[in-house]
């Protein structure tokens, strides 16, 4: 079946406006047990139990795990989508766009038992803040897919390789050897659609004096990440994952736009579902998050 988020605005928006100006914004517990989050489909507006999602989720090629970074309580439901996922699918594969192409050995070497976590963290973040925040959020799904024999791909690109494309441009990644050629993919053109107005927003909220060549440039950095992401989806769909659940930041996911066009651009057939959490206050699916994923997950974004 080939899967599109379905425009569901105009059916709804009595689903949406009934109760919500009077709500109150609630904070949940970090310690909340993650399979208790309130989920709604994005599509119907109603709300959906794990069990029903994970069975849902299950049936598809590919399945796309929108986050905000520093959610706590997002990386706890994370780990508990794909324990549950795994139960029902155990070809499953996962891919991560905080791990990139160059660290794919030492993710292996952790994966095999070769290395421990501390050697591996140190392998893939440098800086100790990004150690201590690789630990805390992105350490624990890694150790359940070493848990289960999960196999993991390091989906990303370089960061000094992304850099490059934003200030050198595409032209200058091409000239590269063919071994570093493998480390990334580079989009046929730039989006010229919602997802490039989504960034202009992005920049223009962030206080940026924006222009057509600074609007470029940051393109040019975005969809390397999103291009090579998307073909590292397709190359472990091809190599036998079943499905292949890609975890990224949910700005490269909401509303069908960055990496999810990007894989159907190149596999417009495959069966692709998008899941996001967001940290709003639980409650009815707010107006802004209509048609962003198939299925929304609010966590109240716990301190921690």
């Amino acid at each position: 079946m080939n899967h599109r988020l379905i425009p569901a605005f105009l059916f709804l928006v009595p689903l949406l406006l009934e109760g919500g100006c009077g709500s109150t914004a609630q904070h949940l517990s970090v310690d909340t047990p993650p399979r208790t989050l309130p989920i709604i489909d994005g599509r119907s507006a109603k709300p959906a139990s794990f069990i029903n999602v994970v069975n849902r989720l299950a049936e598809a090629e590919v399945i796309v795990v929108g986050e905000e970074h520093d959610d706590l309580l997002a990386h706890r439901f994370q780990v508990e989508l794909v324990r549950g996922l795994h139960q029902r699918c155990p070809h499953l594969v996962l891919a991560l766009e905080m791990v990139e192409r160059d660290q794919q050995t030492p993710l292996d070497d952790y994966l095999e038992g070769v290395i421990d976590d501390r050697t591996f963290v140190e392998a893939v973040r440098s800086e100790s803040r990004g150690q201590a925040l690789f630990i805390k959020h992105c350490l624990p799904l890694i150790q359940l897919a070493k848990q289960l024999d999960i196999p993991v791909v390091a989906a990303n690109a370089p960061r000094p390789l992304v850099r490059a494309a934003r200030i050198e441009g595409y032209e200058h990644l091409e000239a590269m050897p063919q071994e570093t050629r493998r480390l990334f993919d580079i989009p046929d053109q730039l989006d010229d659609g919602p997802y490039r107005r989504r960034v202009e927003q992005l920049m223009w909220d962030a206080g940026s004096i924006i222009n057509r060549d600074k609007i470029d440039a940051f393109m040019r950095a975005q969809e390397l990440w999103d291009q090579t992401m998307a073909c590292s989806v397709l190359q472990a769909l091809d190599a036998g994952g079943d499905p292949v659940v890609l975890v990224v930041g949910r700005f490269h996911g909401d509303f069908g736009g960055g990496t999810i066009n990007r894989i159907l651009e190149e596999r417009p057939e495959v069966d692709l579902r998008y899941v996001v959490t967001i940290g709003g206050p639980p409650g009815r699916l707010r107006l802004e998050d209509a048609d962003r994923a198939d299925h929304v997950v609010y966590t109240g974004k716990p301190s921690d």
